[in-house]
């Protein structure tokens, strides 16, 4: 009733379920209902009262949200079948999706991971992915999902509020509100061992911190087979996020996070074989300063970045250090029908590349001929941006914006922009038409150039159906990019459902059709996303008291790859020089059934177990990563993506 009263009459089934409490003005609360009869609970809820004109201006800092593809909260996340609980993985599992190998680097309609902006609180986030040269295990982002508040996806067209990106943005925001209980958490599963504490520490500070300890002993001893090539891996990392909500609207928020990884695997080459060495260190901080007024918000996002890597296998011994520096001012205006956002950033990129490589890509023992490197990299782009939407009336929504640098160092003056139109005629329906000229400088980290500017041409229409038993989407784009001399065009037709086939059944789908087309001086050169057919599949199901199975399904047309034509023995090196052939071939296609297990154990109101366990790869299918050879080359080999791999743990919350 009104006072917040209530009675539940619970069949058997049911007592170890959970309750969800919820009342306007109230912050939403899940309480564990444990076995026992007649029992009195009280739930006391948190007020947001102060917090909804905070989340209001918050939910408008995405002035191109109405364009928005697919936006994400945490318990999207959560509950995505195929991510993993990782941000970056739900991503890959949309039908937007291009990329190719088992790892979490986006790749967005055809476009490389390169060409993909990944934002974290308004600041762009280089080399977002852990373990992002292991081969054939999978990958995680850095995110960790605990701290996200939501997630919007762009696969095409993206909103130049968000500048230096030519295929997609990822746009990711941590939570703005203040923790309104503590929250302890500890995760152990067999490649980790991690925990959380969140919590506010005055009226108007909160702070969470967690950290994880991944080694791969026990990961290795239950798939010695599927993971013969992993010869040993270990990662700490640490993250931190606090907000503080100031008098007068002023706010501030501030991330940091830490990490050291180290790999070891298997590295086969037809003139070497020998274990291939990667160690890293990186922490980047990101500062965000809010001052909110009744129409009209006042931005400062500060992002720096510092990573240090080293990747040895015989005769190769490079050494990376990369350094980033990011700051941006935006003032955002709003009313009932016109929205304005402008600003102004700077991006500040240096990288240190030397180290000792192989003069022939055949010829990679320590007795062949090398060559060293030792170059400094730096890309500074300062831009100007402003951005205008108008609610034409309750049906149609328009926005255009414009992007321009500043040039430095000779670099190329250029004028990005874009329109778009949405259509939706209720709630449940949309339609969005966008188009735009993009410009991505990116840092190339070899010994002949500094920097390289992508250009991108873009048209896409997308449609949205969203009920409470249905979701679906389609799209159709178009696109033409140029990158370093090579022309790419990408024409592709994309389709998801998602269906509530009962109270505990979901099932979804998509398919993507993707041709791309690639030319470098004149000559056709195949890309690795020129996929006539790229499927996925999962079927959800709840079933007993809070169990629940997922299969999770993918399979697509294999990538393209050149063979070999011709083999010289080469005297002077000792080794055999292969020629490849002009034309192309496909890879066999792949096909991976992936199936995870998981329980919801309510012990207490104050203590909650989440078990998990996974099968990848069920039916031990040989899925296709490269083509490898013997040394005189009268042989090949396949190179597998991951094979069956057991994996399993728990979640604690305290």
């Amino acid at each position: 009733n009104i006072g917040g009263r209530f009675s539940l009459t619970l069949p058997d089934e049911l007592k170890h379920d959970t309750l969800i409490v919820s009342f306007i003005g109230y912050k939403e609360k899940l309480v564990p209902i444990c076995d026992s009869e007649n029992k009195v609970m009280t739930v006391k809820l948190a007020k947001i009262s102060h917090e909804i004109e905070e989340a209001t201006v918050v939910a408008r800092k995405l002035i191109s949200e109405e364009f928005t593809i697919k936006q994400l909260k945490k318990m999207d996340i959560y509950l995505d079948a195929s991510s993993k609980a990782d941000p970056l993985l739900a991503v890959n599992t949309m039908a937007s999706s291009t990329t190719t190998d088992e790892s979490a680097n986006i790749s967005l309609r055809g476009s490389t991971p390169a060409e993909t902006g990944i934002f974290f609180n308004n600041v762009p986030v280089y080399d977002a992915v852990r373990f992002s040269q292991l081969n054939g295990i999978g990958t995680f982002s850095i995110f960790n999902t605990a701290i996200v508040d939501r997630m919007h996806v762009f696969p095409g067209n993206p909103p130049l509020e968000y500048g230096n990106s030519t295929s997609g943005i990822v746009a990711i925001q941590s939570d703005e509100t203040l923790p309104r209980e503590a929250i302890n958490s500890l995760s152990i599963s067999l490649a980790n061992i991690g925990a959380l504490t969140s919590r506010k520490v005055t009226p108007k500070t909160g702070i969470t911190i967690y950290g994880n300890y991944q080694p791969s002993a026990g990961l290795i001893a239950i798939n010695p087979v599927a993971l013969e090539d992993l010869k040993d891996f270990t990662t700490y990392d640490i993250g931190f996020h606090a907000i503080h909500h100031f008098v007068n609207n002023w706010s501030i928020k501030v991330f940091n996070y830490s990490n050291v990884e180290n790999f070891t695997y298997r590295y086969r080459h037809p003139s070497f074989e020998g274990n291939y060495l990667q160690e890293k260190r990186r922490n980047f901080t990101i500062t965000n300063i809010r001052k909110n007024f009744k129409n009209a918000e006042l931005a400062f996002d500060q992002g720096m970045n510092f990573s240090k890597a080293n990747y040895t296998f015989s005769i190769m011994n490079a050494k990376v250090l990369n350094r980033d520096f990011y700051f941006a001012g935006s003032y955002l205006y709003f009313n009932k029908n016109v929205s304005w956002k402008s600003g102004a950033t700077l991006t500040n990129r240096t990288s240190d590349f030397k180290g000792e490589f192989p003069i022939y890509d055949f010829a990679q023992r320590e007795n062949h001929p090398s060559f060293h490197t030792d170059t400094i990299q730096k890309l500074i782009i300062p831009e100007i941006y402003s951005y205008v939407k108008y609610k034409i009336n309750d049906n149609w929504i328009i926005g255009t914006g414009v992007r321009t640098n500043f040039p430095v160092n000779d670099q190329r003056n250029y004028l990005a922009k874009q329109i778009n139109l949405n259509f939706s005629p209720d709630h449940t329906h949309s339609l969005t038409i966008s188009a735009g000229d993009y410009y991505n400088f990116i840092l190339v980290q070899d010994e002949t150039s500094n920097e390289n500017l992508i250009t991108s041409q873009q048209y896409s229409i997308d449609y949205q159906l969203k009920s409470s038993d249905l979701e679906l989407t389609s799209a159709v784009f178009y696109k033409k990019s140029n990158n370093n001399k090579i022309t790419s065009t990408a024409t592709g037709f994309e389709f998801f459902i998602r269906y509530h086939l009962a109270e505990k059944i979901e099932v979804t789908s998509s398919f993507m059709y993707i041709d791309v087309k690639r030319e470098n001086d004149d000559q056709i050169v195949k890309s690795p996303y020129d996929i006539e057919y790229f499927i996925r599949t999962s079927l959800k199901y709840d079933f007993l008291t809070n169990w629940g199975i997922s299969a999770v399904g993918v399979f697509r047309q294999g990538t393209w790859y050149r063979p070999i034509q011709q083999v010289n023995y080469n005297a002077n090196l000792d080794v055999y020089q292969p020629y490849y052939a002009s034309a192309f071939n496909r890879l066999p296609n792949y096909a991976k059934l992936d199936i995870s297990l998981n329980r919801y154990w309510p012990v207490s109101e104050d203590l909650t177990i989440i078990l998990f366990g996974s099968i990848n790869n069920v039916f031990n299918h040989d899925n296709v990563r490269k083509i490898n050879y013997n040394p005189d080359y009268s042989d090949s080999f396949e190179e597998l993506f991951s094979q069956r791999t057991f994996y399993f743990g728990a979640v604690i919350n305290l």
